[in-house]
């Protein structure tokens, strides 16, 4: 006997799993239609699991990541800082090489530029100590550091490594105050004879003193060590001659050195001759005209008229011996003459920036080729000026 099976009709409608489930089938507290209720029951558990785990990854990924950015940041940091280090490493290298080369690394040391004082005769005018003619140095230093020790000694009757005296390395020292660092030093054991000597021999050597100063700091030792003309020429070892013309120019009014813009600028040759105008026209009213015609000439060039600076001295001289000032613009100007004795044997002229020397024609060639031979050795002989001192 055959079964016949009950196939539902296609247009039956379609039953839920809960209506397909009896009383005894369904879970309690759950209701038929409520899809949730299976996420506790297989096969939705794997799945949830799997969530919750793909999660749990995800937030270890990210915190993987932090740490590996912050890992990153402060790598990048320790590079950073080992690279300035090795900067600090090598610049202490040069430093010590430095120091070697001018005897020993030991007397070396840094200091607070706060703790060193300079007691004795100033060896340039204030302007060279201005922040205006600072800056560059100090710049200089702020980016490479300083190449060169000044040299100061302990402070007399005070304890040792407190206090200090400069020597040499004024602008040096100036610098480093002005950007807030410790000075590089060398500390040495000194008289006031050789504190003097170090101080004019490492300018005078580099031809970096003025005629004015010069003539101020002959003066000022003089007096500050009761020195005689001969005994200062002993000292600093310079011909007693030479010495004995510098100290010619303090007849020059402080006044009218200080009308000067650019002192440091004016020659000895011309230094001489304003002594010698001076001595000539001796009137109450030669340091008044000469002081009257700077500030006038000075107005002019501030208004933009294009003059030189031995225009300042030209004004002085014609001031001082009241005659009126010619001053012929920087293009055309007369040639500065050359005296051998009494005679001219040439002249210089400066045109379109180069300076152009022309002989007498008495001047033999055979003089010629023998004043070129000695050139060279006259431009090694005078260093070319550097902001460091």
């Amino acid at each position: 006997m055959t079964t016949k099976t009950s196939i539902p009709k296609r247009n039956a409608p379609r039953q839920s799993v809960a209506d397909d489930m009896g009383d005894d089938d369904q879970i309690a507290g759950f209701g038929g239609g409520d899809l949730n209720a299976f996420k506790s029951v297989a096969p939705f558990v794997p799945i949830v699991k799997a969530e919750e785990r793909q999660q749990s990854i995800q937030a270890k990924l990210e915190q993987a990541i932090s740490e590996a950015a912050k890992f990153a940041s402060e790598n990048s940091s320790l590079q950073e800082e080992l690279s300035q280090r090795q900067a600090v490493i090598e610049k202490l290298q040069r430093d010590v090489e430095n120091a070697r080369k001018e005897g020993d690394p030991s007397e070396c040391y840094y200091l607070d530029p706060e703790l060193i004082s300079d007691p004795f005769p100033q060896d340039r005018f204030d302007s060279a100590y201005s922040e205006e003619s600072l800056r560059a140095l100090a710049q200089d230093i702020s980016s490479r550091g300083q190449d060169f020790p000044i040299l100061v000694r302990p402070k007399p009757d005070v304890p040792d490594g407190t206090l200090f005296e400069i020597a040499a390395g004024k602008r040096r020292l100036a610098a480093c105050k002005l950007v807030g660092r410790q000075v590089f030093a060398r500390v040495r054991a000194m008289s006031n004879e050789a504190m003097l000597r170090a101080r004019f021999g490492e300018n005078y050597h580099r031809q970096d003193l003025s005629a004015l100063e010069r003539a101020r700091y002959y003066k000022h030792s003089m007096e500050m060590m009761g020195l005689s003309m001969k005994d200062l020429a002993a000292l600093y070892e310079v011909d007693l001659s030479l010495i004995s013309h510098v100290l010619r120019l303090n007849r020059i009014p402080p006044s009218i050195v200080g009308a000067f813009r650019e002192p440091y600028a004016i020659s000895l040759r011309a230094c001489i001759e304003l002594v010698s105008a001076l001595e000539k026209h001796r009137t109450p009213h030669a340091e008044t005209r000469a002081l009257q015609a700077l500030s006038d000439f000075h107005s002019r060039k501030d208004a933009g008229e294009d003059f030189g600076t031995l225009d300042e001295v030209r004004v002085a001289l014609a001031a001082i011996r009241d005659n009126k000032p010619v001053m012929k613009p920087m293009g055309r100007r007369a040639a500065l003459p050359v005296f051998h004795g009494k005679r001219q044997i040439a002249g210089a002229l400066q045109r379109d920036g180069r300076w152009v020397i022309s002989f007498d024609k008495t001047i033999d060639e055979e003089f010629i080729g023998a004043l070129l031979d000695r050139l060279p050795d006259v431009f090694a002989s005078m260093e070319l000026k550097t902001d460091e001192d």
